[in-house]
């Protein structure tokens, strides 16, 4: 018997709603990682592009308290944008690179993008009325700049309480040898 189409699949109810995932405000995005993305299909000489993952962390959200980090559907939710490989001063790969390494970039530097990895950086998202479908909005990223990574506690050493064996034996040494003297 062969299955049909709506008998395999089918759409979910239809809603109403902005279909925004992300509610508008200032994040903290923390790169989690970077993947190597498909050439654009507008520009496919253009060569590979770059996925950016983040995770997104409250700073300035009406629904949200400071800090919280972002779930969807029950689960961290993983941000991404995806650009082109392009360091000019206008490319988003280069203002993600600059926002997270919380500077402006020298001529003909080219940062290791593994480096950046668990950087994070600030940034206002919102969003835009598609002008080619008014049913549609644009996400918009701006705002963007450095938030500093708490280095990690230094680690103290354990110092016990007891002293050991050994410095019980030199300290009655060194009584002995003060009462001699």
């Amino acid at each position: 018997m062969v299955m049909t189409i709506d008998e395999e699949i089918q759409l979910q109810p239809a809603t109403t709603g902005d279909g925004s995932i992300v509610p508008e405000g200032r994040y903290t995005l923390h790169l989690v990682r970077l993947e190597k993305a498909p050439p654009s299909s507008f520009n496919p000489e253009a060569g590979p592009r770059i996925k950016w993952v983040f995770n997104l962390y409250a700073e300035s959200v009406e629904t949200m308290a400071r800090g919280t980090l972002f779930h969807f559907n029950g689960e961290p939710y993983e941000f991404w944008r995806t650009t082109s490989t392009a360091n000019s001063p206008r490319a988003f790969a280069r203002q993600y690179a600059e926002a997270l390494l919380g500077r402006k970039m020298n001529e003909q530097e080219v940062p290791k993008l593994a480096s950046l990895v668990n950087l994070k950086m600030s940034a206002l998202i919102s969003y835009d009325a598609d002008p080619n479908d008014s049913t549609r909005q644009l996400l918009k990223m701006t705002g963007l700049k450095h938030v500093p990574v708490k280095a990690p506690a230094p680690v103290v050493a354990q110092v016990s309480a007891d002293p050991s064996d050994e410095d019980v034996d030199r300290a009655l040494i060194v009584t002995d040898l003060q009462r001699k003297v």
